[in-house]
């Protein structure tokens, strides 16, 4: 886990100091480096030694931590201090991307789905510090991922093209061209495509999914 300096700390605001605004933004920081990170709120309160009620409170800005707290939550989660304090026009200034429409390949998440044939098309420049990934899903006819997968976070699936049926906690969802679903990461999921053609499937989640697995095909 990342280190704060002492120096670092000294010349960081006391969060105490700081307006109800500003502790709702240091909340929300520290919940999205939580997140890209894939750890529940009970890992960082384990860590952090404290409650998860009170981890809960940080993030929603209902709770200001003293300083020494906020440093072994910045430890936690691996997230900067300098950032967590910076105001949004200083944190993320410079970090629009676009993606041309000739840069764009398919990649594979894993060995599972390219055995089943499913591919993707990342629409992020990056994912390197990205709170939200966006990628199209291409599946076969007959293609499938697995009915249980959970992880942290919050998505939603877009049909551009085909037929799509989604278990998500044990219920089935028939989705054509137009219909879109969410749902919280944290629940059962998966996909089929059972119809004739191949579906298209935009597909947006927080903290990015495939972050560490996606390669391009080979």
């Amino acid at each position: 886990m990342k280190k704060v300096s002492e120096s670092r700390l000294r010349g960081a605001p006391p969060p105490a100091t700081n307006p109800a605004g500003d502790a709702l933004r240091v909340g929300v920081k520290l919940k999205h480096a939580r997140l890209l990170r894939c750890l529940s709120m009970r890992e960082v309160a384990d860590a952090a030694g404290c409650s998860e009620g009170f981890i809960s409170k940080i993030e929603n800005g209902k709770a200001q931590p003293s300083l020494a707290m906020l440093a072994k939550l910045v430890s936690v989660v691996g997230a900067d201090l300098a950032d967590v304090f910076a105001p949004p026009e200083e944190a993320y200034s410079d970090q629009v991307k676009v993606v041309r429409a000739n840069a764009t390949a398919n990649f594979i998440a894993d060995e599972k789905t390219s055995a089943r044939g499913i591919t993707m098309v990342r629409l992020s420049a990056s994912d390197q510090g990205a709170l939200l990934q966006s990628t199209i899903h291409i599946i076969p006819p007959g293609s499938k991922t697995e009915s249980d997968f959970t992880h942290e976070g919050e998505e939603v699936g877009y049909i551009l093209e085909g037929e799509v049926e989604f278990t998500v906690d044990g219920k089935t969802y028939d989705l054509v061209v137009g219909d879109a679903i969410y749902y919280p990461s944290h629940l059962g999921h998966g996909y089929e495509n059972k119809g004739d053609v191949t579906a298209r499937i935009l597909w947006s989640n927080t903290p990015p999914g495939w972050r560490k697995q996606l390669r391009p095909l080979s």
